[in-house]
């Protein structure tokens, strides 16, 4: 009969242990925790205390209100007059041509999804817009923006896009409707025109 009493008792010494054990492991586990959050909260009190001195001092310049309080708004980082600035002027010649004419393959060398039969002569650019298409010697990288002026065409600067080939040189070659439109209104002339972007 002693020897289990003996047994139980070395048992229930060893569960006290381990219960105590446990007890100072939580009690220590807590006092970590409760010190970080202690820290955390003195940090950013800190920082809240730091940027409230910065924001005492910033009011005593007139940038600081437009600093503090305005919102941050996105901007363009290409300025209107960034996108006309002229990367390079070149003199050439200006031809014009229709998707069918002979040689022709009916498609763009540089897109070939765009559908010409259709009479499509112009290109919607997410940065210019609705502009013109000519074709361009491959001095000319595909995606080039372009800029001239043809009087016979148009009494504005005119914008087009390099999105065919077929031509030699500074030669642009302008995508008309039609033939009779090419022969009257573009023939062949000199023209002087601005590179706008290069490629895409």
């Amino acid at each position: 009969m002693g020897y289990p009493l003996k047994r139980y008792i070395n048992i229930f010494i060893k569960s006290c242990i381990i219960v105590v054990v446990v007890f100072l492991f939580n009690i220590q586990a807590t006092s970590i925790i409760v010190n970080s959050k202690k820290e955390k909260l003195n940090t950013s009190t800190d920082f809240n205390s730091l940027a409230m001195v910065n924001m005492q001092h910033m009011e005593n310049i007139d940038i600081a209100p437009a600093i503090y309080k305005e919102p941050v708004k996105k901007v363009d980082v290409r300025s209107s007059k960034q996108v006309d600035a002229s990367l390079a002027t070149f003199k050439g010649s200006l031809t014009g041509y229709v998707y069918n004419c002979p040689g022709c393959g009916g498609r763009l060398a540089c897109n070939s999804s765009i559908n010409l039969a259709n009479g499509t002569t112009t290109y919607n650019d997410p940065t210019y817009g609705v502009v013109r298409i000519v074709a361009a010697s491959s001095n000319l990288e595909c995606g080039t923006i372009v800029e001239f002026t043809a009087k016979s065409i148009s009494a504005e600067p005119i914008k087009a896009i390099v999105l065919d080939r077929g031509v030699t040189g500074n030669t642009l070659d302008l995508l008309t409707e039609s033939e009779s439109y090419a022969y009257q209104f573009v023939g062949r002339q000199s023209i002087t025109y601005n590179v706008l972007r290069r490629g895409y």
